[in-house]
């Protein structure tokens, strides 16, 4: 009996639901009206011949040329060894979309990465509050929409993060940072404990988003190339500037090099 494929299996679970058939870089998309990509994402997660894990999930703003975000959800098929995405557009001024987080928990923080970034809110989610965009962003900023400039300088607001508490006979919270741990980003930790037992980790990171996506906006592929190629660039977070349209001299003549590097 010929192995049925995963766009197969797929096609005849939900048929008509499945819009067009694709494929990028050799392996098949499949674009789904919003409201059934939770459907067919716990389908691809919980059949045993596909038994797909959640890889990635992000958003595409296409404004100003058409006017539409786009959600990709990428799934690795670690059986078969292949990937299988799922796309689905949020058209004109729709910004709700339905989280798969209750089904799928690895895209609880993407959901919540994608609401702060895109402004767009995964309807059903169990846990909305900010992720990258800390208390201090004003409200209503979501800096990888298109209408927002790269050198956006934000006024800070007043803020407090709402931490989830757990009481109860015998239950601490143990307090741990913020810790700035040398190359790697600051990170703060907080433990609901009752002995040895963790009930709850509250974890806040993301403090040193520099904004690297909005500098790789309305620029050709081989800008991209050049920054890709000089990783030192993005992990000191410097300002990289130059001409629109330009395909050479993107990078500063002389870096100076970090500590104990070889030139």
């Amino acid at each position: 009996m010929p192995d049925i494929t995963p766009v197969q299996q797929l096609r005849e679970a939900f048929g008509p639901a499945i819009l067009d058939v694709g494929t990028t870089q050799g392996f098949p998309v499949l674009r789904l009206p919003k409201d059934q990509v939770a459907a067919v994402s716990h389908y691809l997660h919980t059949k045993p011949s596909l038994r797909g894990s959640l890889s990635l999930l992000w958003a595409v703003d296409h404004r100003p040329r058409q006017a539409r975000y786009e959600l990709c959800y990428l799934f690795t098929l670690a059986d078969r060894r292949e990937w299988v995405m799922l796309t689905t557009d949020l058209e004109g001024d729709d910004r709700v979309f339905q989280s798969i987080t209750p089904h799928i928990h690895a895209a609880k923080w993407y959901e919540r990465e994608i609401r702060d970034m895109f402004g767009l809110i995964a309807q059903g989610h169990p846990d909305l509050r900010r992720l990258v965009r800390h208390e201090h962003w004003p409200k209503g900023m979501h800096p990888l929409k298109k209408d927002v400039p790269w050198d956006t300088v934000l006024e800070r607001q007043q803020g407090q993060y709402a931490f989830r508490r757990i009481e109860g006979e015998g239950v601490f919270e143990v307090s741990v940072g913020p810790i700035h741990a040398g190359i790697i980003e600051p990170g703060y930790f907080r433990f609901s404990v009752a002995g040895e037992p963790i009930l709850q980790l509250e974890v806040r990171l993301f403090w040193k988003h520099r904004g690297i996506e909005k500098l790789f906006e309305q620029r050709q592929i081989l800008w991209g190339y050049d920054v890709r190629s000089q990783p030192r660039l993005l992990r000191s977070g410097r300002t990289l500037a130059r001409p629109r349209g330009s395909t050479s001299g993107a990078l500063p003549a002389h870096i100076v090099p970090r500590a104990g590097a070889t030139p």
